[in-house]
């Protein structure tokens, strides 16, 4: 895909260094047809004295047909190129910028060399990755690349300041004997005190005013560019560090990540007691997928500057490294923390959502049921509902205070629930199909669904002082 359209592989927002010597920066992209827009290209293929800046408003990047170059059409834009100067010319503009070339553009072309094939990679380009090296070598390298990244910023500095603008004004030992002269040859007329630019404009031509404006504009430009292009290089320079320090902490943090995954997985099966390729491997998955969202997070934010690199670079092992200790102890306990069956009892009775039996003819049936007696305890049983439905006014909801500020065990509906179990559990055995049916209708009874939710005091005043769940919890009796 990257050779069919390689614009999809350069990011939107940032500068892209995938193509040797080139550095690219767009503002926005279309992935389906390739476009990029807003584009910033700065082509260092001559070497930093010679580099090339290039604006356009839209380009286009595609693969040439042998795989060999990329091909970077370019509309409505501006190239920037620094001219070196040497020997005689050197000397001359020793005090002044370099000279630059100019370029506005319609539309324009680059064929920039990209071997796209499988070939080995350079060993020279190689030698320069972080992920090439070894923890001393990263220390090296990154001390290095900050002594020079200092030095650069403080030649960056006095070269700015050496400017005529943004020269401070000294005082000089001689500075009274000048202001004495200039004064003097002043009032002879020769020269005036002070300028003022509304004379200056009028004592110029509109031509020379043009030039005069022009040159400002295009000494403004250049210095705008050079300093755009300095602030570039050092943010890169910068980045580059923190990709080796990022790749530094890398080699420990995966590494131990291995080994904490490996005290989750294995006590893994053991909590979810079932076999095969399914439970266990979603709940891996989710497991592993929710490590990399914050590993990943973490290295980027590391990686940009936005958070502290050790912070960045270890959340996600300090994550996982409680979490893999609390599934060894589970698993020791005998726990059943990844049951869903235990996860959807709870919320059942917690909500007060009924369950529908699901009773089979039997294959084998030792002992069938005795049907003398049945029908006087199912009447009697059914009298006992009775009686309690009314005395306990299950036809309206319980008060709200009653429910949670009043909790008062109840035995009698847990006796008839026992009792109603045991008649169904003996009439399962018949081998009649409609008897099996009309069990199927009676629901499983929550002995605490018109109760208090919890069996703590505590917990039920918790729960009704915080409203809207008390409120939920309170409805479900409905």
């Amino acid at each position: 895909m990257k050779q069919q359209s390689p614009a999809v592989e350069i990011p939107e927002g940032v500068f892209y260094s995938g193509v040797p010597n080139v550095n690219i920066y767009v503002e926005k992209k279309d992935a389906e047809t390739g476009m990029l827009y807003q584009a910033i290209i700065y082509k260092t293929d001559q070497g930093f004295d010679r580099a090339q800046i290039v604006l356009a408003d839209s380009a286009r990047m595609e693969m040439s047909a042998d795989k060999m170059h990329l091909i970077l059409d370019l509309w409505k834009g501006e190239q920037f190129e620094n001219l070196q100067s040497n020997g005689a010319m050197r000397q001359m503009q020793s005090e002044a910028d370099d000279p630059y070339d100019r370029e506005t553009f319609d539309y324009k072309r680059f064929l920039i060399d990209f071997d796209s094939n499988f070939n080995l990679m350079d060993k020279e380009m190689l030698a320069g990755m972080a992920q090439a090296k070894n923890m001393m070598q990263i220390e090296r390298t990154t001390d290095s690349l900050s002594q020079r990244l200092d030095s650069i910023g403080a030649a960056y500095y006095q070269e700015r300041m050496a400017l005529p603008a943004l020269q401070t004004q000294k005082e000089k030992k001689d500075s009274q004997l000048v202001v004495q002269q200039a004064a003097k040859a002043a009032q002879s007329g020769r020269v005036p005190l002070s300028l003022n630019f509304d004379s200056l404009k009028t004592s110029l031509n509109e031509g020379e005013f043009l030039q005069a404006q022009s040159l400002v504009q295009q000494n403004l430009q250049s210095t705008k560019t050079d300093l755009e292009w300095k602030a570039q290089y050092a943010k890169d320079a910068i980045r580059y560090i923190r990709a080796h320090w990022v790749e530094w902490h890398q080699k420990m943090t995966l590494a131990l990540a291995c080994l904490i995954f490996f005290f989750v997985g294995a006590p893994l099966g053991a909590i979810i007691r079932k076999g095969g390729l399914g439970m266990p491997t979603v709940i891996s998955v989710i497991i592993f997928i929710f490590w990399y969202i914050i590993n990943t997070s973490g290295m980027k934010m590391a990686r940009d500057g936005n958070i502290n690199m050790v912070a960045g670079m270890w959340v996600s092992t300090t994550i996982i490294t409680p979490f893999g200790l609390w599934i060894c102890y589970k698993s020791n306990k005998d726990s059943v923390v990844f049951n869903v069956d235990t996860y959807r009892r709870f919320f059942q009775r917690l909500l007060g959502i009924p369950v529908k039996r699901h009773l089979t003819r039997k294959e084998v049936i030792i002992h069938e049921p005795q049907l003398e007696g049945m029908t006087e305890r199912i009447t009697n049983l059914a009298d006992r509902m009775t009686t309690y439905a009314r005395e306990n006014n299950l036809w309206r909801l319980p008060s709200y205070v009653r429910t949670f500020f009043r909790f008062q065990p109840d035995h009698t509906v847990k006796e008839i629930s026992k009792e109603m179990e045991s008649i169904i559990e003996e009439l399962s055995n018949s081998r009649d199909v409609k008897v099996l049916g009309v069990l199927n209708e009676f629901p499983v009874f929550f002995t605490t669904a018109h109760l208090s939710p919890f069996k703590t005091q505590k917990t039920n005043r918790l729960a009704g002082i915080f409203f809207p769940l008390g409120l939920i919890l309170w409805l479900r009796m409905g």
